[in-house]
């Protein structure tokens, strides 16, 4: 599966509207009650998602394979699956 930069951007354009109001109101909330909500958004763009290589694997346990639709069936493939994640956490 592919994702591009325009249909995230699309998606996000959509939706930004919406988004930002919910958070105009969430962050009046949050720093009345004391929360430094800049400094909540400094951590948050400083998080990184970390995937594990279970996650892009086979599915199954040491008692068996479980196969399911869209699983990665060689490198190139899991390579690409990590990079659409890389790309849907930026």
């Amino acid at each position: 599966m592919k994702i591009t930069q325009e249909q995230i951007t699309t998606l996000n354009a959509e939706r930004i509207s919406a988004h930002q109001s919910e958070f105009h109101f969430l962050k009046q909330k949050l720093s009345d009650k004391g929360v430094d909500v800049d400094e909540v958004l400094l951590q948050v763009q400083n998080f990184q998602v970390a995937i594990p290589s279970w996650a892009l694997g086979a599915g199954g346990t040491r008692f068996g394979r479980f196969s399911f639709g869209g699983e990665p069936s060689d490198l190139r493939e899991k390579i690409n699956d990590v990079g659409l994640i890389h790309a849907l956490t930026q």
